[in-house]
């Protein structure tokens, strides 16, 4: 670990980063404990996502050399596709890896509500980055709204979340009112005619399990003594906090509040156009 020139709080969630990725190793083949499996990995992705700068070059390259295997193993298309989404998005936004990100994207239209949900929230971390005409996203999206698919409400924020033109969203939107369910048109007209704050509960309360978790792991590590550089951090540190609190609020879906004003021709708001 290269500790010499990090902050004590840099040290500290590196440290939890690679802990809960020795844990998620260990444990990878060991079916009856996926929902804690599934939360260390959304911490290393929630972490990476906030504190991405902080994040040293040892475990970057440990992860993405993780998930190298895994997807290149023999049983991936049976066993690993819906254990590491959220390490194929952590992954992909700390090596920008093209193929770690259509592994994940290719799996958000499964037929389990219950990977999906993982797959989803995987993905929520790294939309912003994801090219709305991006043909993976576009395609399970549309899977999942044919077919009234658990979330699939949800899938079309998500997309909504990527990077394009406002004008793209919209004509998008309005293509899913023709010739298609009307839960789905129903749906669809809320998005547009709606209010600019769209009620969405299914990120803030993924985001709040996940942010419960890391607190319950860093109070226990500190309590047990395994974090020992706690009285090491400075006051200067805690910009690193504030530029997280920062760039959480910049993200479109970390709240149960969903900003919808740039598809009413009021301000963009949390959604920009690239």
């Amino acid at each position: 670990m290269e500790s010499n020139k990090q902050s004590a709080w840099a040290l500290i969630i590196n440290d939890l980063i690679e802990s809960e990725l020795n844990h998620f190793i260990e444990y990878y083949r060991v079916p009856s404990i996926d929902r804690v499996q599934d939360l260390r990995a959304l911490t290393i992705a929630w972490i990476s996502t906030f504190f991405q700068e902080q994040i040293d070059s040892d475990n970057i390259g440990r992860i993405h050399t993780f998930v190298e295997k895994v997807m290149n193993e023999s049983d991936y298309m049976s066993h690993g596709w819906y254990r590491i989404p959220a390490l194929q998005a952590t992954s992909f936004l700390l090596t920008r890896d093209d193929k770690h990100l259509e592994g994940l994207l290719s799996n958000l239209s499964c037929g389990q509500s219950s990977h999906r949900t993982l797959i989803m929230i995987s993905t929520t971390f790294i939309v912003p980055l994801v090219s709305f005409h991006n043909e993976t996203i576009r395609s399970s999206t549309m899977t999942n709204i044919n077919n009234l698919q658990w979330y699939y409400e949800e899938n079309i924020i998500l997309r909504l979340s990527a990077k394009g033109t406002v004008d793209d969203k919209k004509r998008w939107l309005n293509s899913l009112k023709k010739n298609n369910k009307e839960q789905v048109v129903n749906f669809v007209n809320d998005l547009l005619e709606g209010s600019s704050a769209f009620r969405c509960v299914f990120f803030g309360q993924q985001f709040s399990k996940i942010k419960t978790y890391i607190i319950v792991k860093l109070l226990s590590q500190l309590s047990s003594g395994h974090i020992t550089k706690v009285n090491d951090v400075k006051y200067e540190d805690l910009g690193i906090i504030m530029k997280f609190q920062d760039a959480e609020n910049q993200h479109p879906l970390t709240g149960c509040s969903i900003d919808l004003s740039f598809l009413k021709e009021e301000p963009f708001g949390l959604f920009k156009s690239e």
